[in-house]
């Protein structure tokens, strides 16, 4: 679910579906399939579709708002981690999950 959410944090930031699949190195069909089966677990609307850009809705944006800080938290904690690889003699290996639900 956390791959999901990377992408609604892609889609927000490019503002297009084909930009954001461009940047995250994916084609726009599986992109599209990630947001809309998250919109399902949800049981919202993430975006408001239409030719001119792909804005949130109130609840993408309470939902972004929800999400970000665990994203950001997640990337400070690899950060962190990949340091500790550097300070010991030996690397440091850690095994992580997405599964959170």
């Amino acid at each position: 679910m956390w791959d999901h959410a990377c992408s609604v944090v892609t889609v927000t930031e490019e503002g297009s579906l084909r930009k954001a699949a461009e940047r995250l190195f994916i084609l726009q069909p599986p992109l599209t399939r990630q947001i809309r089966w998250l919109e399902e677990i949800l049981g919202t609307t993430l975006f408001t579709r239409h030719s001119k850009g792909l804005p949130l809705t109130a609840e993408g944006r309470d939902g972004l708002g929800l999400v970000l800080p665990f994203l950001d938290a997640q990337a400070t904690t690899m950060k962190r981690l990949r340091g500790l690889s550097r300070s010991e003699s030996s690397p440091a290996r850690v095994g992580l999950t997405t599964a959170f639900e």
